[in-house]
């Protein structure tokens, strides 16, 4: 596999400054390139967002291959540069292909199950005797699993999450990630996600493989999809000022519904605090490209892919012929306000959870977090949603048409 120079366009999580993980051309790095690109006028490549997790980075074009060797009744010859078109895809392709590797070696894993399933507790305890009997890492999980259990130890609650983990394995389904997305809303180490829920769209691996895929992860050299995540914060309007409620990261979407009420939503948008109309409708996505195959596919948003640094706007059920969905650069803001003049209330929900009330007047405010979570991939980012587009969605799934004539 031939390695690439790094070139990537700005966007607004590549503006990273407490990850600093060393980025490279070749499979090697040291801590001393990490300082000298973030002190660049530069921006940091999104690569960065991985060295919180004692993590170094680079990236690889999987499409260069090593050239065959001549036959032996040729005459070996100097490998030729490929054409400048072709030098060009090699390039762009391979700024989708972040391969990792540790910094230093990781000790501690959170173990993070679905909950309620007795079968995956079962398979839960069984990677946990391997990571700590075999691999000798210290292994946690939530206090809630740790009573359940009894016998593995739970993480502490009194400083940040993120300082006692090096490593996320995630047991269960999509709501099981989006969980443990929950769990770190700034930096979180990288998550390795097992497939034991329903329909498994973002957890590539299978449990039967859980020890080789732990070995491969936890000796390095792998890649990583970098999932961009969603700041929100939701503000009630009391006395003529704005005053913070609640603050959630999303990893999937916000949605703002008209919940148990008869009456249409009426939503007030807002775009880098330009007005940009007065929606009616059921409600309103807003979702990261990670979000586009969940609700709001459902709501009749395009499917994008999780390395496309964009923001979704996608109207549920619109009153209206010509509201069509939208992608967003991933440097705006979004603020959805209430009207006052609106007949009942909203409710907002992050990633399907923490419901939260909006009463006329109240205002949610939507950016792009800058720390995106590192999500381990089983073959490339490009391989693995792909592989789910068509096997969790069945994406262009139909029988092949015959030819007009057979051949003879």
């Amino acid at each position: 596999m031939a390695t690439s120079s790094l070139r990537t366009a700005p966007s607004l999580h590549t503006a990273i400054t407490p990850l600093g993980v060393s980025s490279s051309s070749s499979s090697s790095s040291s801590p001393s390139s990490s300082s000298s690109s973030s002190s660049s006028s530069t921006p940091l490549s999104p690569t960065s967002a991985l060295s919180s997790a004692g993590l170094s980075a680079s990236v690889s074009s999987p499409a260069a291959a090593a050239p065959s060797p001549p036959s032996p009744d040729t005459t070996a010859q100097e490998p030729t540069s490929p054409p400048e078109h072709q030098q060009k895809h090699l390039e762009k392709s391979a700024q989708s292909h972040t391969r990792v590797r540790w910094v230093y070696e990781p000790k501690r894993a959170l173990l993070v199950k679905k909950r309620g399933e007795m079968a995956v507790t079962h398979q839960m305890l069984k990677a946990a005797e391997y990571l700590r009997d075999e691999r000798r890492m210290q292994v946690l999980v939530e206090p809630e699993v740790s009573a359940e259990v009894g016998s593995l130890q739970a993480y502490s609650t009194e400083r940040p999450l993120v300082e006692q983990v090096d490593l996320v394995v995630c047991l269960g389904g999509d709501g099981t990630l989006m969980h443990a997305n929950s769990l770190f809303p700034r930096q979180g180490p990288p998550s390795v996600c097992f497939n034991l829920g329903s329909l498994g769209f973002l957890t590539p691996f299978s449990f039967e493989t859980y020890r080789s895929t732990l070995d491969k992860v936890l000796e390095g050299d792998f890649f990583v999809t970098l999932r961009n995540r969603l700041d929100c914060q939701v503000y009630s309007h009391q006395e003529g000022a704005f005053v913070l409620r609640s603050s959630f990261t999303a990893l999937n979407e916000a949605v703002v519904d008209r919940g148990v009420s008869p009456y249409m939503c009426s939503l007030e948008v807002f775009c880098d605090d330009l007005y940009v109309t007065t929606l009616q409708a059921d409600g309103a996505i807003v979702a990261t490209t990670t979000g586009s195959t969940a609700y709001s596919l459902s709501a009749g948003g395009s499917m994008i892919h999780p390395s496309v640094s964009a923001i979704l706007f996608t109207p549920i059920c619109p009153h209206s012929l010509s509201c069509r969905p939208l992608c967003l650069p991933d440097s705006v803001e979004i603020k959805i306000q209430l009207p006052y003049t609106s007949r009942s209330s909203a409710w907002v929900s992050f990633d399907g959870r923490s419901r939260v009330e909006m009463q006329p007047g109240d205002l949610l405010v939507i950016k792009m977090s800058p720390y995106p979570l590192p999500c381990v991939s089983k073959t490339t980012n490009i391989g693995d949603w792909f592989q789910s587009l068509a096997h969790c969605l069945r994406w262009n799934d139909r029988i092949q048409q015959k030819p007009l004539f057979a051949r003879l």
